[in-house]
């Protein structure tokens, strides 16, 4: 019974008959018979491991190998089919195959979905895997089968992304700035994101934002910033602030990255308080055109107030009339007047500033 004794190593034995007789001389009789015995263990054939595959194959990023692993057993063994990946994990790099046993056959998916980023291809860019299939025959007599099955990648060099370039700019002090910074990468199928390079070395200032951003092969952010007094010492007409913007892409098999800075001169804005011209004329009579006076949001941008510098400041806007009578007063920049409360007529504004003050006419029509 081979469940008992193992007879993998060992098939041949001897066996002595020694007869005996008690005679009464107690003489000995020497006579042997010797019975050369032989197991005979059942018949076992090794399994066979086959693949519904090529055994080398070639693959790029996002490319999936999928294909079925069947081994087979002709003695009705039991036979376990197993995997042994050659110098890496499996799991680790995004591979799905489960071992398996059956009686007389046995199948198992394997299933690969080739992910760049999960592989150091600086290092290793072929990999291989060991398929195994053993049978667990009555007598333990192991017998296996293997399968060699070899990817090898093909990934091209990866292209660094680039950002547009784009010139020096002026901006003014409190006047809102935007400007949309792109970035591109012209290998098929990266994306690409932009951001700041570094942030902890941006000018301290609160209005000054710039979304981070990913796209395919193309992306596009909107710096928004509207410079404070604060940018500026006590005193200075203008300062030079350096903005620099990082593009980085998801390529393989290294990552590549580019950088653009931009300066940004930031300037007082003294020389718009001279183009100052405050309409004249509006007509609320209601028929949707012209219908309140306003000094924000006008399309002429030289009928807008003046921005806030850092040494003059908007305060109030005050409207009378030819008596002196006020009819209107507002600190508010964005202010608006229906002028519902006076007649047609020539009314008198003065919008004063801490260190300007422009004074004119106004006509209301009805």
């Amino acid at each position: 019974n081979c469940q008992i004794y193992d007879f993998s190593s060992f098939q041949n034995f001897q066996l002595a008959l020694l007869p005996e007789d008690f005679d009464i001389c107690e003489v000995e009789n020497p006579n042997v018979a010797w019975l050369n015995m032989g197991v005979v263990l059942p018949p076992n054939t090794s399994p066979e491991v086959t693949l519904g595959s090529d055994l080398v194959v070639t693959a790029r990023d996002g490319d999936v190998i999928s294909f079925d692993v069947l081994a087979t057993d002709l003695d009705q063994d039991t036979v376990n089919l197993s995997l042994q990946p050659r110098g890496f994990q499996g799991s680790g790099i995004g591979v799905n195959f489960s071992d398996a046993s059956g009686v007389g056959s046995v199948n198992s998916p394997f299933q690969w979905v080739v992910d760049c980023s999960l592989l150091d291809l600086t290092e290793k860019r072929t990999f291989e895997f060991l398929f195994i299939a053993e049978d667990q025959d009555r007598c333990d007599v192991v017998n296996q089968d293997t399968v060699l099955f070899t990817v090898n990648l093909d990934i091209p060099e990866n292209n660094r992304p680039e950002i547009q370039e784009y010139a020096d700019t002026v901006l003014k002090i409190n006047v809102p700035f935007e400007m949309d910074i792109s970035a591109f990468d012209f290998d098929a199928g990266d994306s690409v994101t932009i951001e700041f390079l570094n942030p902890s070395r941006l000018p301290r200032s609160e209005s000054l934002f710039f979304e981070r951003k990913t796209g395919l092969a193309e992306v596009t952010s909107t710096l928004y910033w509207t410079p404070e007094c604060s940018l500026l010492d006590l005193g200075q007409e203008s300062g030079l602030f350096e903005i620099s913007f990082l593009a980085y892409d998801d390529g393989c098999p290294v990552q590549k990255q580019y950088t653009m800075s931009i300066t940004f001169e930031i300037r007082e804005t003294d020389e718009l308080f001279l183009g100052f011209e405050p309409p004249n004329v509006f007509t609320p009579n209601g028929d949707g055109h012209n219908d309140t006076y306003t000094l924000t949001n006008l399309t002429q941008p030289r009928q807008n107030l003046p921005p806030d510098n850092c040494d003059d400041a908007f305060q109030y806007i005050s409207i009378h009339d030819r008596s002196g009578t006020s009819v209107f007063r507002s600190e508010q920049r964005d202010f608006v007047w229906d002028g519902k409360n006076v007649p047609a007529g020539v009314y008198y504004y003065v919008i004063k500033y801490d260190q300007t003050q422009y004074k004119g006419f106004l006509q209301v029509l009805r």
